[in-house]
């Protein structure tokens, strides 16, 4: 079978050694050498342009699928299983449209500023684990509600730890292999899945099913999709939930650390979150659009879901070259968004590229995937990370602390490990 160019490889592993000496360096390299399709291992084939990421992204679920799952009961074969993820899939959508997120603004503005009112008033604050706890904390929000938010940060936080490095290895071992890693996974698993069976199973008796949560809009035995099995509704929220407390955090580190790099930016964003009411709602988010292309533009230059994989499930062909099943399709978006092709000066940190982008600028930029499993909660993220971004900027001058040491982690999400901010207070906050 012909395949693709691409740099020299191991018969065994492939690239999987100079991969993971520099993960993002390697696959920009790879791409700027051997064009639009390359060939990590004879098993693996990367594809670097918009256009054939679109093309894969778009046939997901029929010529390409998932690469991993682990949130779900085993559906293949099971079509009321499949029904049933797929109702669930529609309930969280309708959940997280516009106007259902845009009700929840003015309480996750409250719960922002209650967690802000921790941070120190002048110092330094270690930017990921600070914005992990407050992405989590709007997570269980919108996911349980005000009554049961409390109780499953802790237990999401125990999964989405013991999840990285089984989702990050090169290598795709299988879920019943008895490593110490799928062990631990599965453990944290079955005890987050534990505590939210608890949740339901008390909601059930109290006969309290409705709400404007996901997890009450997914138990209305009233709704259109009907009444869905307690394990389906937890699975459902697992995934949910480490998705949000996932990419938002790295997200907003790299949103402050290019601000820092960048104060007259820095300076725009606050002179805008300054005219925020008292009571922040939808309509005042909407005011936010220089803020809104700050989150765009860092999100385009780091993006947290750098790498997407699908696996190959029907014979297919990519630009003259077969892919046949059980290969796998991988597309660095973080090299995808830095091409010159699709955008000007690339490198640079110009949030106003976003007031009118170019129609290739917009196919190029796919921080939350594409096709039918584009990340269900798109307009969420950005409403939540604008509006972080706004209260911080509104409440403190952020740089980056000097001479701490950090660096890009590519493992899961993008990330900038070990960033420690320097917070000064401002000496007035609200609106001028």
């Amino acid at each position: 079978m012909r395949k693709p160019p691409g740099p020299k490889m191991s018969k065994l592993v492939g690239n999987v050694e100079a991969y993971e000496k520099d993960r993002l360096g390697f696959t920009l390299a790879a791409a700027q050498e051997y064009g639009d399709i390359w060939a990590f291992s004879d098993q693996v084939y990367v594809v670097t342009t918009p256009d054939l990421a679109h093309e894969v992204l778009s046939a997901t679920y029929t010529t390409y699928g998932p690469v991993r799952n682990f949130f779900h009961r085993k559906i293949k074969g099971n079509p009321t299983l499949q029904s049933e993820w797929d109702q669930s899939r529609a309930a969280r959508m309708r959940g997280m449209r516009p106007s259902a997120m845009g009700n929840r603004i003015p309480h996750m503005a409250k719960i922002v500023d209650e967690v802000l009112d921790t941070w120190p008033a002048s110092g330094r604050l270690d930017a990921v684990p600070q914005f992990r706890r407050l992405a989590s904390t709007l997570g269980a929000y919108v996911c349980y509600g005000p009554h049961d938010e409390g109780v499953m940060r802790s237990a999401e936080e125990d999964l989405f730890w013991a999840l990285l490095p089984v989702v990050g290895s090169p290598i795709d071992l299988p879920e019943w292999l008895p490593t110490r890693n799928m062990r631990r996974r599965k453990q944290a698993a079955q005890a987050l899945e534990q505590r939210i069976l608890g949740i339901i199973s008390r909601r059930r008796a109290e006969g309290r099913t409705e709400g404007d949560d996901l997890l009450a809009m997914m138990m209305d035995p009233a709704a259109r999709h009907g009444e869905l099995g307690d394990g389906m509704l937890a699975d459902a929220l697992m995934a949910t939930m480490l998705a949000a407390q996932g990419a938002p955090a790295p997200a907003m580190s790299w949103v402050f650390q290019l601000l820092a790099a960048h104060p007259e930016v820095q300076e725009q964003v606050r002179d805008e979150a300054r005219l925020l009411e008292d009571v922040v709602d939808a309509e005042s988010l909407k005011r936010l659009s220089f803020t809104e292309r700050v989150v765009k533009e860092a999100l385009r230059l780091y993006p947290p879901n750098w790498l997407i994989a699908r696996q190959v499930l029907k014979p297919a062909q990519l630009v003259g070259y077969d892919v046949k099943p059980g290969m796998k399709v991988m597309i660095p978006v973080w090299s995808i968004q830095r091409d010159s092709r699709s955008f000007s000066d690339p490198e640079a940190f110009r949030p106003d590229r976003w007031i009118d982008p170019s129609p290739t600028e917009r196919r190029a930029f796919m921080p939350f995937g594409g096709g039918p499993m584009l990340c269900m909660g798109t307009i969420w993220s950005m409403m939540e990370m604008t509006l972080m971004t706004a209260l911080v900027a509104r409440r403190w001058q952020v740089d980056v602390v000097k001479g701490a040491p950090w660096s890009m982690d590519p493992m899961r999400e993008l990330t900038p490990n070990g960033l420690v901010l320097d917070l000064k207070a401002h000496t007035t906050v609200g609106k001028v």
